[in-house]
């Protein structure tokens, strides 16, 4: 592969992910992609154990807590706490599939859906 073969592929992997997890958290990202290269930071969806209706603080203790937890899951991705704000930092490079962008969007959203419930108790 190439070098302008492989920057494009990135580009493209890049944008295409960004948008399954804007779609699937509806999210944002913290910069436009025309600013980024292979990387974004990608708000993760709003957890109620996390954000207003719990005395959990957002920073970075607790990003780092949510990063161990999606590994345990499978997902390798950065957790970043901006502003009191979670963000995951994605990449994509040469070696990166779509199903690795699925699998941290299914990962979050399980646990998302496992705070939700907890949350009732």
């Amino acid at each position: 592969m190439g070098r302008q073969r492989a920057y494009k592929y990135m580009r493209d992997t890049l944008s295409a992910a960004v948008q399954v997890l804007q779609t699937a958290w509806g999210t944002e990202v913290l910069a436009p992609l025309s600013l980024c290269a292979s990387m974004a930071l990608v708000r993760l969806p709003a957890l109620p154990a996390w954000e207003g209706e719990s005395p959990v603080e957002v920073n970075s203790d607790l990003a780092c807590s949510l990063q161990d937890w999606l590994y345990e899951q499978g997902v390798e991705v950065p957790v970043k706490c901006i502003q009191g704000t979670l963000y995951v930092r994605i990449s994509a490079h040469v070696y990166n599939t779509m199903q690795d962008y699925h699998a941290l969007a299914s990962a979050v959203l399980r646990m998302q859906n496992f705070l939700l419930t907890a949350a009732r108790w």
